[in-house]
């Protein structure tokens, strides 16, 4: 597992449970974050500008929103996918490839994007307040972040890993105590 971070600056996260995770933020800036449990899903956010969500898990899809715009979502499992939308309203996104994942977003307010492929993974942002990440795929990983404030990360892909970073060169706690390998 590998954890890179810059407050203020970019986090790069990486862990394998049988799989790849990448994950990158920039507070009040861009985040990236790309898992491949037996699929490929890569999702980008600027809070309060772009958020873009591919995923493949038996199929693919993507997703591109525009807080302050709208957007629609439909999906064909096992086939392909794309969603673009239009914040300042609300979108609704559900789809099951072998999987369940559903997902809702009100731009400039609340998003909230749930997937169980294998697992489970639940997305929830608030443009310039809060967001909070739950992924399981085989594995655990919460992520909440408050642009230009506080983003906790915790993974458990047969490892637990929990990291605070407060951006804009505030505070950054890494307590290496919180790593433990689990047979």
């Amino acid at each position: 597992m590998e954890h890179r971070s810059t407050p203020g600056g970019v986090e790069e996260h990486r862990a394998t449970p049988g799989v790849i995770e990448e994950h990158r933020a920039t507070p009040g800036g861009v985040e990236e974050h790309r898992a491949t449990p037996g699929g490929v899903e890569e999702h980008r956010s600027t809070p309060g500008g772009v958020e873009e969500h591919r995923s493949t898990p038996g199929g693919v899809e993507e997703h591109r929103s525009t807080p302050g715009v709208i957007e629609e979502h439909t999906a064909t499992p096992g086939v392909i996918e794309e969603h673009r939308a239009t914040p300042g309203v609300i979108e609704e996104h559900r789809a099951t490839p072998g999987v369940i994942e559903e997902h809702r977003a009100t731009p400039g307010v609340i998003e909230e994007h749930r997937a169980t492929p294998g697992g489970v993974e639940e997305h929830r942002s608030t443009p310039g307040v809060i967001e909070e990440h739950r992924a399981t795929p085989g594995v655990i990983e919460e992520h909440k972040s408050t642009p230009g404030v506080i983003e906790e990360h915790r993974a458990t892909p047969g490892v637990i890993e929990e990291h605070r970073a407060t951006p804009r060169g505030v505070k950054e706690t890494e307590d290496q105590s919180l790593c433990a390998y689990v047979s």
